[in-house]
């Protein structure tokens, strides 16, 4: 496995920790479950939960906003 793959597997892991963890600030089910559904600026996650409950769920990157418009 590369070093690239790896930094990112760590980071998507990391994140999705962060995701779960974020989930009791809201007044989500507790059978909520998560899903990766992209990564770019944003790291959004569809979250689903009982009763046909959805939402999504955008984890920022940091400082994206402004590397991208200093350019």
């Amino acid at each position: 496995m590369s070093l690239f793959n790896l930094m990112l597997r760590s980071l998507l892991s990391y994140l999705q920790k962060l995701a779960e963890q974020s989930l009791s600030l809201w007044d989500v089910l507790e059978d909520a479950r998560m899903r990766l559904i992209n990564v770019a600026e944003n790291t959004t996650y569809l979250v689903d939960a009982s009763q046909g409950n959805k939402a999504i769920l955008r984890v920022r990157g940091q400082n994206t906003y402004i590397a991208r418009h200093r350019k």
